[in-house]
């Protein structure tokens, strides 16, 4: 019985050990996701949405392949380092964005860094940055001919 209470103890230290190993493993991930995608992404990908826009925002991204892959994380980060390594617009999660902005080039970098900023685009918490009115403020300005828009003098 003692044995049996040892062995299950130890079994238990070990598993809270990794986990917390595997949370730390995580965050430094996202760490250097949210590095890479601040010096690689962020040209075109801004955190909000506002004018003169190369791309859609990330909020936009992450909520996009979230409403595909949900709790899915192994294969929301697949998809985000797909679509950067051979963006195709028959795959597109975002046609909207493939129509308003064309297709992005592909990302010419390494398996792992790509795969560290999909860590940061699904465990992000971009909340707060998306103004729906706001975005259909400035989609209904974007669509009005330039002959109807406001004098700015």
């Amino acid at each position: 019985m003692r044995r049996t209470t040892k062995a299950l103890l130890l079994a238990a230290i070990n598993l809270l050990a990794a986990a917390h190993g595997s949370a730390n493993e995580t965050d430094e991930l996202v760490s250097l996701g949210k590095s890479k995608f601040e010096l690689m992404c962020m040209a075109c990908h801004k955190y909000e949405h506002g004018p003169n826009m190369l791309a859609p925002p990330a909020f936009a991204v992450q909520m996009h392949y979230e409403n595909r892959y949900g709790e899915d994380e192994k294969a929301f980060r697949k998809a985000i380092v797909d679509w950067a390594k051979s963006p195709d617009p028959k795959k597109a999660l975002m046609p909207g964005a493939i129509r308003k902005f064309k297709v992005m080039p592909p990302l010419p970098l390494p398996d792992a860094d790509l795969d560290a900023i999909a860590a940061y685009l699904y465990h992000s918490n971009f909340e707060g940055e998306c103004d729906p009115a706001e975005m259909e403020r400035n989609r209904s300005a974007a669509l009005q001919p330039a002959s109807t828009l406001p004098d700015q003098n």
